[in-house]
């Protein structure tokens, strides 16, 4: 069982990612034959702490907000990074 503290599905592909206070995000997928949840892959990240997620509404890419302030933004079917934003950090700092 994998902790939950943040999590964004889409209807489209019976899929998401979640995360929580691990160095880790999930992908996932729902199969409905037999019905269950199939993890596609998981992907460490250098700080642990995820406290938001975001799928784009065209399932290309996610975005994970984490307790170090970066965003960090992947590639949502290859399960890849693609860039951290540190302009969250920025915000954080003057309380936005």
């Amino acid at each position: 069982m994998v902790p939950l503290q943040a999590m964004d599905c889409s209807c489209a592909d019976a899929g998401g990612a979640t995360g929580a206070a691990e160095d880790k995000i999930v992908c996932f997928a729902v199969e409905t034959e037999p019905a269950r949840v199939v993890e596609r892959a998981r992907l460490s990240i250098q700080k642990p702490g995820v406290d938001a997620l975001a799928l784009r509404p065209d399932q290309r890419i996610f975005a994970a907000g984490g307790w170090d302030g970066r965003v960090r933004v992947f590639h949502y079917s290859k399960a890849k990074p693609l860039t951290v934003l540190k302009v969250h950090v920025e915000a954080h700092e003057l309380g936005v």
